[in-house]
């Protein structure tokens, strides 16, 4: 079975884990910053966020480069997500076939949770950690949430902050 996308994401937690860095540089075979999908750029972002330690880096951009292009691609989906917080364990299989790519992966934060279903053909459910939740567009969701095949989210509590709905208060 297909393991590219879950060997990256373990491949950048031993590397942290050794003290080294990970700079994930992804490109979407469009021309511009402005052309960059929202649905692609949240998949690579809940990716990044799965495997993040404390020696990480993530930058996304087009495989055309244009003269009106940033050079440092800072989507609203980036901004969005700084209030993650610190995670509270590694990423959890919660569905899907043990240890492959076909299956649904989810790492929870002390203010949000990633989750990234990574098999191409199937569809998975999962009910996120305790508390209430956000997109990173503002919309309040339900914590029953299915992912379609190959797309990630973030999603950031409006309650329940803490690991395991531990209540805190968010950082200001």
């Amino acid at each position: 079975p297909r393991k590219l996308w879950l060997n990256n994401i373990k491949l950048t937690q031993e590397m942290d884990g050794a003290g080294k860095a990970v700079y994930g540089d992804m490109r979407i075979g469009t021309s511009g910053e402005a052309s960059i999908d929202p649905v692609w750029t949240q998949f690579n972002l809940a990716s990044y966020l799965l495997g993040k330690g404390h020696h990480n880096a993530l930058k996304i951009r087009a495989l055309i480069e244009l003269p009106s292009d940033t050079g440092i691609y800072w989507p609203p989906e980036f901004e969005n997500a700084k209030g993650i917080g610190s995670p509270c364990t590694l990423m959890t299989q919660v569905t899907g076939n043990a240890g492959s790519e076909n299956a649904l992966y989810i790492r929870e934060y002390t203010n949000g949770a990633a989750a990234v279903n990574a098999s191409l053909t199937t569809a998975y459910s999962t009910t996120l950690p305790s508390g209430s939740y956000k997109n990173l567009y503002g919309t309040a969701i339900n914590a029953n949430v299915t992912l379609q095949p190959s797309t990630g989210f973030v999603y950031l509590k409006t309650s329940g902050f803490g690991c395991g709905g531990v209540s805190t208060p968010p950082p200001p």
